[in-house]
Formats: structure tokens, C-alpha cells, sequence
């Protein structure tokens, strides 16, 4: 019988993981989508290429060592370009998220096997929003969640090793994002919190409990400052991946404020219904009790408040003209998925037995229009056309066949003032993807007319955001025009400025829509370079088909390098450790290609494979080790004796049995 459990578990797991890629990667041959242009997209592929050449501590890499390192060893492991593997990763990381809330939700709540799959299902699309080039923001919810059940498997038994896989996933999360680093350390200093009032409310025993949870919270940021001190990219002069970074260097942040706002709206109008159902559901169910023991009740009802509240008191925040991100956490608000799943499962009250039941059919009803919904919130995301990054290319290999150090500088002009900001730093990062990775600091571009390029001055507009960006990027072409430099035009960025260098005498057309203005034609003559790192342009465009093969194929090796870590730090657990492997397998791909990395090993080429092996060879030891001490897979009960509260008196223990 358990057997047949175990296979079912497996089963069921299977069949939602393969649900919520395709949920994703159809969308890739409908549109016909080649280039992976959305979003912050276009950045992972020059920082995963130029850390891949280079190291992750060369400058113009990134400061997300947990994002990048993983990202390079994909690409070398498998033979694809970094282009492949940052189009097929968004799907990963979004399964990844559903599955490693699905598999917390069973560790804090107790085997359900249909509040795992809605759980998997919502949460895993609901991070639709971010599935279109936040790769950092998915990659730090699938660590944090997986941290988060490693934490609550260790206060349902006594194994010392869960504490020890939690600081590691924890510290790995916030390496994946920094930023969101501190979150984490909020929402953990809150469950804290709720643990220590549980046990100084029912005077209990074990004081332990929590002084372990603070040597986890301490281990975690030891591991963060520890991957930022051998995998933090090296200062250097700033190269603006997004419009939020121009503007915050310009000191423009009102319009960053506005910017932010108007995103804003886009995501209220996929929170607000989520939201709408998350409370039906909520009042059709009876939460108490709820938890599978107390330690876990009060510790993850905290961080839940916690991060519900935090996302709540972000929105007004924003919207009164503080520079709070609210933006991003109305995408990242987990919790509510998480409570519609629970409502919808839960046991109705049964003094309402009719009003439970009309609420529990809305709830349904409003999970069937709340994954639809989430799609098009997905399907809604502009991609750019191939010809981009067709011309790109066409660029990038005019500069390979330049001696090192000659600049290639865009002609590129939108005087629409804000939008022009997220136009230009597009194709910036069009072009920083398809010339070789080590001369990515030698991109520039002037923003302004062919006319005033050549007089040597900025082309002003009257307004504010643009001719600030306009002087800025124009102080830093002025310098390097004493020596020899490309400087090209191309139609598909900027139509106006490729017809007027077609106008000018002794213009060299470099390929159909691109041309070198005269003058600026490089170092005719020069030596060119012979490494592949100066001379490599990026891939291209992609075949669209690619998503859906490549997807599945990744999330199948970050389980299977995730699951002998999962059996033996968790073993007996079935599908709560299977459903964490993807996550444990991103982590410990993350651990290993850091300190491949760090001993200067590149991770590109036969070395690259270095911390894919090392990854899957040392779970297997652990896994063997784990065996050869007799671990039978049997794992302690819910609640250890000394957390018994002294009064003998337990609260909050749901009394749930798998299906």
C-alpha cells in the first residue's frame, strides 16, 4: 500500500511539474517568439556569457552569483548558448516556485494530495509576471520556499541536518536576488518571533528550538557574505541594464516612482481577483486547528502575516510617493495562493454547511477563472522581432574583427523622453548580447542625430530625462574618440539615423539595414584578436520551438541532481522531498559553480561540467553515506517530547491524514 502511495505521489507530482511547463512554453510556437527579449532577459545573457568567459568576479557580470553561476553551468553542461538556456529558464524557476510551495504547504499543513497539486498549480502560475526575465526574483522564491520547508522539517523531528539545508538554501536565495535578501531576513525574524510568544505562551520545555533557528538566520547571512566576497562582480563604470537603473543614476526618481506605479496598476488588476478568492476561500474553511504541530503553526502563520501585510502596506507606500517596490512584491505575494488551496481543502465549518458550500463553489469557480487569468497576464508580455538581434549580430561581428579595446558606439535616438529610456536600454542590451563577451565595456552609445554625432556634441530634446541620458552617455563617448572607433546605425533601432549615414560619402554598409558611418569605420589594418572571448559574437535568433524541449530537459536535471540531496537530508518524506529537488538541485549547482569559479575554473567548456558533476556525484555519497548508517527512511513524529509544553497541554495540531 505505501508503495502504491509513493508511486501515486510520484505520479501526481509528475504530471503537475510537466502541467506547469507547458502551461509556459506553448506560448513560444503560438507567437513564434526567437529572441528572449523580455524584460531583464536580455541582461542574464551578457552577464551569464561574460561570467562565464571571464569569472563571476570580472566586472559587467551582475551582483547575483546565485543567478549567473547556475545559468553558465547550464550552458556549458548541455552545449547551448547562454541565449537557449535564459529563453527555457523563466518555465523552470516558475515550476520550481509552484512545486516548492506545494511541498512546504505539506510539511507545515500535513499530506494533502489536493492541496498539493492546487498549490503547485496556483503559486506555480502565479509568478507568471515574472516568468518573462526575472530570473533572479523566481530563482530567490523557489531557495527561500525550499529554506522554508527544510526549517519546518526540522521543527517536526529532531535532524540537525535540516537546520544545516536550510541556512545553505536560505543563503543561497538571497545570493540569487540580494536585494530581496533582506526580506528574508524580515519574514525569518518574524516567524522567530511567533515561535518564541508560542513558547513563552504555553511555557514550554525546549528552549531550543528557536536558538536554532537564529544560528540558521546567522549561518544564512555568513553564506551570503561569504558568495559576495569570491562571486561579487567587480566596480566599474555603470552599464545600464534596465530604465530603472538610468534613472536611478540620474537622480530621476519621480519618474522611477511613476514608472513604478504604472506597473503597478498592471499587477493589481492579477492580485486584486487572487485576493477576492483567497478570502471566499479562507471563510469557507475552518483554520483551527491547521498546523501539523505548534512550532510550525505559530512560526509560519507569522511569516505569512508577515509577508501579507508587508505586500499590503507597499501599495499606499508607493502610491504616496515613497520609493517602496511595490510592484515587485504584488507579484511575489505567495500567500495567497497558498490560502486559497488551504480553503478550498480544508474542512468547512459545520454550523455552515450551506453557506460553506456556496462559498466553496465560488472558490472553485474563481480558481477556474484565476489560472486563465494568469496565462494572459504571461501571453500580454511584448517580445522584440528577431531583426534586432539579426542586426545585433551584424555588429557584434564588425567588433570581433577589431583589434581588442577598438569602441563600438550606436547611433540611437528616441525623443519621446521616458519611454526613450526603456528603447535605448533595450538595445543596448541587444548589443551587449551579441558581441563577445569580453568586449562588452567597449559598447557605447550616443544618443542623438547622425548630424550632431559628427559635430561632437548631444543631441538635446528639451526634455528632462532625455537630454540628461543624452549629455551622460555622450560624456562617456567623448573620450574614447581619439582613437580609432565603429560607430554604426542600424534601421531596426533607429530608422532615422540609418537613412541619414546612408546620405553621407564613404559610408561602409556592413550588412542589409546596417551601416558605419565615415570615419568611424574601426582600425582598418589592425591585428585582429585570436581568443574566443574577443572574438564570439551571441547566437541569434532562436528556433521557437526550443522552450518547449529545453524546459522539461532542465527542470528534469535540477530534480535529478536535487533528489539524492533531498533523500538524504529528508529521507521518508516522498513527496515533499521530490517536490524540493529542483530547488535543492538549483542550490547545490549554485554552491558548486561558485566555488568551481572561485578556485579559476571558467565555467564554460569540458570545465564548465565541473560543478554539474560535483553537484550529482556528491549527493550520490551523501546518499550512499546515509544508507550505510542504517537510515531506514523513517522520520520522526511531528513533535519531539521536549517540545511539549510543561502544562501537557498542545494547541494548534490539525489532525490530518494523507490521502
Amino acid at each position: 500500500m505505501q508503495v502504491q502511495r509513493r508511486r501515486g505521489d510520484l505520479l501526481v507530482l509528475g504530471c503537475t511539474a510537466v502541467g506547469l511547463i507547458l502551461f509556459y512554453v506553448v506560448l513560444f510556437p503560438i507567437k513564434g517568439i526567437r529572441v528572449p527579449a523580455w524584460s531583464d532577459a536580455q541582461a542574464y545573457i551578457w552577464w551569464t556569457r561574460r561570467a562565464g568567459t571571464l569569472g563571476l568576479r570580472a566586472f559587467g557580470t551582475g551582483s547575483r552569483p546565485a543567478t549567473v553561476a547556475p545559468l553558465a553551468t547550464l550552458s556549458a553542461a548541455l552545449r547551448l548558448p547562454a541565449e537557449a538556456i535564459v529563453e527555457a529558464i523563466g518555465p523552470v524557476l516558475a515550476t520550481a516556485v509552484g512545486l516548492a510551495a506545494a511541498g512546504l504547504t505539506d510539511s507545515v499543513l500535513g499530506p494533502n494530495r489536493a492541496r498539493f497539486v492546487l498549490v503547485a498549480v496556483l503559486c506555480g502560475t502565479f509568478v507568471s509576471q515574472l516568468a518573462i526575465g526575472f530570473d533572479a526574483t523566481l530563482a530567490f522564491a523557489a531557495l527561500l520556499l525550499a529554506g522554508l520547508a527544510y526549517l519546518s522539517e526540522g521543527l517536526g523531528g529532531s535532524r540537525r541536518t535540516s537546520f544545516v539545508a536550510a541556512s545553505i538554501l536560505l543563503g543561497m536565495a538571497a545570493l540569487a536576488h540580494p536585494v530581496f535578501g533582506v526580506m528574508e531576513a524580515g519574514l525569518l525574524v518574524v516567524g522567530i518571533a511567533g515561535m518564541v510568544l508560542w513558547h513563552r505562551r504555553h511555557r514550554a520545555v525546549d528552549r531550543g528550538r528557536p536558538i536554532r533557528l537564529v544560528v540558521v538566520l546567522i549561518a544564512a547571512a555568513a553564506i551570503v557574505a561569504l558568495g559576495l566576497l569570491v562571486a561579487r562582480s567587480a566596480p566599474g563604470p555603470p552599464l545600464d541594464t534596465s530604465a530603472d537603473t538610468v534613472l536611478r543614476r540620474l537622480g530621476l526618481w519621480s519618474l522611477l516612482r511613476e514608472g513604478w506605479r504604472d506597473t503597478l496598476v498592471a499587477s493589481l488588476a492579477v492580485l486584486t481577483p487572487t485576493a477576492v478568492v483567497a478570502a471566499l476561500a479562507i471563510a469557507r474553511g475552518r483554520m483551527r486547528p491547521w498546523a501539523s504541530a505548534p512550532d510550525r503553526a505559530w512560526m509560519f502563520a507569522a511569516i505569512g502575516a508577515a509577508w501579507l501585510v508587508g505586500t499590503a502596506a507597499s501599495i499606499p507606500l508607493l502610491l504616496l510617493g515613497t520609493s517602496v517596490p511595490a510592484q515587485r512584491f504584488v507579484t511575489l505575494c505567495l500567500p495567497l495562493p497558498v490560502m486559497i488551496a488551504m480553503g478550498i481543502t480544508g474542512r468547512p465549518s459545520a454550523r455552515r454547511s450551506r453557506a460553506a458550500a456556496t462559498l466553496l463553489v465560488a472558490s472553485i469557480a474563481g480558481v477556474v477563472f484565476l489560472v486563465p487569468r494568469y496565462w494572459v497576464a504571461w501571453e500580454a508580455q511584448r517580445g522584440e522581432s528577431a531583426p534586432a538581434l539579426v542586426a545585433s549580430r551584424v555588429m557584434g561581428s564588425a567588433l570581433a574583427r577589431q583589434p581588442a579595446g577598438t569602441p563600438l558606439i550606436l547611433i540611437d535616438d528616441d525623443p519621446r523622453g521616458l519611454p526613450a529610456l526603456f528603447t535605448i536600454t533595450g538595445h543596448a542590451g541587444y548589443l551587449r548580447d551579441a558581441i563577445p563577451p569580453a568586449r562588452i565595456p567597449d559598447v557605447f552609445l550616443f544618443v542623438g542625430s547622425v548630424r550632431d554625432f559628427l559635430a561632437g556634441r548631444p543631441t538635446l530634446s528639451g526634455d528632462e530625462s532625455h537630454d540628461l541620458l543624452a549629455t551622460d552617455y555622450w560624456n562617456r563617448v567623448r573620450p574614447v574618440l581619439d582613437r580609432p572607433a565603429l560607430a554604426v546605425a542600424a534601421f531596426t533601432f533607429d530608422g532615422v539615423a540609418f537613412q541619414d549615414a546612408l546620405m553621407l560619402p564613404g559610408h561602409v554598409n556592413l550588412a542589409p539595414g546596417v551601416v558605419a558611418l565615415p570615419g568611424f569605420t574601426g582600425a582598418n589594418g589592425g591585428i585582429p584578436p585570436v581568443s574566443s572571448a574577443l572574438t564570439s559574437p551571441g547566437a541569434g535568433p532562436l528556433a521557437s520551438w526550443l522552450p518547449v524541449w529545453l524546459s522539461p530537459l532542465v527542470l528534469l536535471l535540477l530534480g535529478a541532481i536535487g533528489l539524492p540531496w533531498v533523500a538524504s537530508t529528508l529521507p521518508g518524506r516522498g513527496r515533499i522531498g521530490a517536490a524540493l529537488a529542483p530547488a535543492v538541485g538549483l542550490a547545490v549547482i549554485s554552491v558548486a559553480a561558485i566555488a568551481t569559479d572561485a578556485v579559476g575554473l571558467r565555467l564554460q567548456g569540458w570545465s564548465g561540467l565541473v560543478p554539474v558533476v560535483a553537484a550529482l556525484g556528491g549527493g550520490l555519497a551523501m546518499l550512499a553515506r546515509s544508507r550505510r548508517r542504517g537510515d531506514d527512511g523513517a522520520h520522526p513524529g511531528p513533535i519531539g517530547r521536549r517540545a511539549i509544553p510543561a502544562s501537557g497541554h498542545v494547541t494548534g495540531i490539525a489532525r490530518t491524514s494523507s490521502p
